[in-house]
């Protein structure tokens, strides 16, 4: 009779409701209230932003374009300050806290889809890249809004026309983000290895595919044009990171120092957040790359793997760019989360009392990962 109960029926609009007030609470207070002013990363965004002008075609061909854009629109209506050149970085947070409820629901449980949301939103990675008025947000941002088409793009076994003009219209504005012509390759890669994948690519639109071969072949000879003119636009698209090296073994230790040191002791030493991921979060995620590889065949399977694979390479030798790893990491999260509810519900399959009592210990542990990230 619990399902009869005007709780258990709005249990996931709740869910859904807190995670929002969670995400709007968490952002507005980073944003307004954490001390700092303007760090040199922001002060050049918004240099580069205000020098944007239409009467100089010339200074629209920068990287970030798209970004520094919204950024330019928000200094001039609100005016320089802390809140206008962080606003595009928040609105962009809220938007991929959006998108990955939306993506998540539609492969995974609500359960597993929110929990998962949860976890990633106050992270404090998530937390410093959506309160940070730079462009590193939209190598989150972009694969989101990818996922988002694709999930909504497929109906009655056929990629629908809408999800292919959207979709390269975005890929093509990715492709000014620096390394996102990495993940649009990931993606490219893991479409072409599934065979359903390639069975909606083979039955899709002809004209839809023909409009998003131009529109992306427009975007090359765009940046070949800014390369022609000046190269640094294709080495910071290709390798922007200003720790780009080839010390492949400080490049790792770099990376082990911002991934396990669950204590931040290294902070002070590297400047850099430590840690990334919390050690439940990337517990989580290792239950996750488990339950993957056991259903191996699964489309999600193939893109969260061909994904880290192609972008592992790109993060060692860019060592601060793990940004590029949220959206992986969040698949292997939602994953983890969903596999071990339903292993914890198997052990009581037919009473119900011991399912409610148990999921204390279950409500315990996520509600600890969530309140300490």
């Amino acid at each position: 009779t619990i399902k009869n109960y005007t709780l258990y029926k709005l249990r996931f609009w709740l869910g859904y409701g807190f995670l929002a007030i969670a995400t709007i609470c968490v952002l507005v207070f980073a944003a307004l209230y954490v001390p700092g002013g303007y760090t040199p990363a922001e002060q050049q965004s918004a240099l580069q932003s205000a020098s944007l002008s239409f009467a100089r075609p010339e200074s629209l061909l920068i990287v970030d374009l798209p970004y520094h854009a919204l950024q330019k629109l928000s200094i001039s209506v609100f005016g320089l300050s802390s809140i206008s050149v962080k606003l595009p970085s928040l609105l962009l947070g809220f938007a991929i806290v959006a998108g990955l409820i939306l993506v998540l629901r539609r492969r995974f449980t609500q359960t597993a889809s929110i929990l998962a949301s949860g976890i990633i939103v106050v992270s404090a990675f998530f937390i410093s890249l959506a309160t940070t008025g730079t462009p590193e947000i939209m190598l989150v941002f972009w694969p989101v809004a990818l996922l988002l088409v694709a999930s909504f793009g497929v109906k009655n076994r056929t990629l629908q026309p809408f999800a292919i003009y959207a979709g390269s219209v975005i890929a093509a504005l990715s492709l000014l983000t620096p390394f996102s012509a990495y993940i649009l390759f990931a993606l490219l890669v893991a479409s072409l290895l599934h065979p359903h994948t390639r069975y909606l690519f083979r039955k899709a639109s002809r004209s839809a595919i023909m409009f998003g071969g131009f529109v992306i072949f427009a975007m090359l000879a765009l940046i070949a044009y800014a390369s022609y003119r000046d190269l640094t636009f294709l080495t910071q698209l290709l390798y922007h990171s200003s720790h780009f090296s080839l010390d492949i073994l400080a490049n790792l230790k770099l990376l082990g120092m911002q991934l396990i040191d669950v204590a931040s002791t290294t902070t002070n030493q590297t400047g850099l957040l430590a840690p990334v991921f919390g050690l439940s979060t990337l517990s989580l995620a290792g239950l996750g790359v488990y339950h993957l590889l056991r259903g191996r065949h699964s489309a999600l399977s193939y893109l969260t793997f061909t994904w880290l694979l192609v972008l592992l390479p790109v993060v060692t030798l860019n060592p601060t760019s793990l940004a590029l790893l949220v959206v992986p990491v969040t698949l292997l999260v939602a994953s983890g989360s969903g596999f071990l509810l339903n292993y914890w519900y198997k052990l009581f399959p037919r009473n119900p009392y011991a399912r409610i009592f148990a999921l204390i210990p279950v409500t315990i542990l996520f509600a600890c990962i969530i309140v300490s990230g």
